[in-house]
């Protein structure tokens, strides 16, 4: 932490910025000024190297769609290429408050990319939309916080180095995916369970689906890694 380090962490409150350093917090009131847009503004066209390592927007529920707003229509003026980063993520209320901001982030450097909607049932049942997105295709390590995600995304894809997390599945019967996908690779009350799918492309490789009792994780592995008496579903 700066001074004794090399970060800073800003908070902005209305007209309030509150900044953490190793010596402890300060607070500034500043009156009449986009402070925020501001400061971020310097930062993007001064970063060395000229990438982020991860860059976190969080917009409350209440306030969130107004700031996001105002958000886009900084972005929309500057002149410079959109926000480049290795690592994003993304804290929003809505599906479509994330697609207003992915589009300001700078695919070029992006490895991971994740979204996080607010509140239990606010699952989207078509993330088409994202998966249409450069920022999205690019990123390798994808993770989601509820939706609704086909296993087809995977077993039709070329691209084996994706792995793609999705959260907040504790509510699903764990019985469920058994009459979908078939018997795991685990008694039915044991977590985490695992099943195997061919992929369409490549049959050195299959996709690995993994339940646990927060998770679904999808990743593509090695089809010699996986056990002779295990069932790889077509």
């Amino acid at each position: 932490m700066y001074p004794a380090g090399s970060r800073i962490y800003l908070r902005y409150v209305e007209n309030e910025v509150y900044w953490i350093r190793s010596d402890g917090q300060r607070k500034k009131i500043l009156e009449g000024q986009d402070v925020f847009f501001g400061d971020f503004g310097l930062l993007l066209d001064n970063l060395h190297p000229k990438f982020f390592n991860q860059v976190s927007f969080h917009f409350s529920y209440t306030d969130g769609p107004f700031y996001i707003t105002k958000f886009e229509e900084f972005l929309k003026t500057r002149t410079r290429s959109p926000i480049p980063t290795k690592s994003v993520k993304i804290s929003v209320s809505t599906k479509s408050q994330s697609l207003q901001l992915l589009p300001y982030i700078y695919p070029k450097h992006l490895e991971s990319l994740e979204i996080v909607l607010h509140g239990w049932y606010n699952m989207p049942k078509d993330i088409s939309k994202l998966e249409d997105m450069e920022q999205w295709k690019v990123a390798r390590n994808l993770g989601m916080l509820k939706a609704v995600l086909k296993p087809t995304l995977f077993l039709q894809s070329t691209d084996y180095r994706k792995h793609f997390t999705l959260g907040s599945v504790g509510f699903i019967r764990r019985n469920l995916f058994t009459g979908v996908f078939g018997p795991s690779t685990e008694d039915i009350d044991t977590l985490p369970k695992k099943w195997y799918f061919k992929t369409e492309k490549n049959l050195e490789k299959v996709l690995q689906i993994t339940m646990d009792s927060v998770f679904f994780e999808f990743k593509f592995v090695e089809r010699s890694e996986v056990s002779n008496d295990v069932v790889i579903i077509d």
